[in-house]
């Protein structure tokens, strides 16, 4: 419950500025799960309706790793190695454009 809260609270302060600790302290822990999800659904709604794609689907992300699969450590290695690799491409290929 604390992480859930202290999290909740860092959500809930970019949403309301330096009102938000005050207005997620006096949320029940129901209250503040029905806040967040709500926001979730307007984000959701705003980026289906302004993208060309819809949010949540796979197709549109570069990689998505099951954490339940591999330990902290190896997700941690997988995305660094996939990041040194993409990237690696991307400079390649700007590099190559410029010659």
């Amino acid at each position: 419950m604390v992480i859930f809260m202290e999290q909740f609270i860092i959500s809930i302060s970019r949403e309301f500025g330096s009102l938000g600790h005050e207005i997620a302290e006096h949320l029940t822990r129901s209250e503040a799960i029905y806040m967040i999800r709500k926001k979730g659904w307007r984000r959701k709604e705003y980026h289906n309706t302004h993208c060309d794609y819809k949010r949540g689907d796979s197709r549109n992300y570069d990689l998505t790793v099951n954490s339940n699969k591999l330990n902290l450590d190896e997700c941690i290695k997988l995305l660094i190695d996939y990041i040194d690799k993409r990237y690696k491409k991307i400079y390649e290929h700007m590099k190559n454009k410029m010659e």
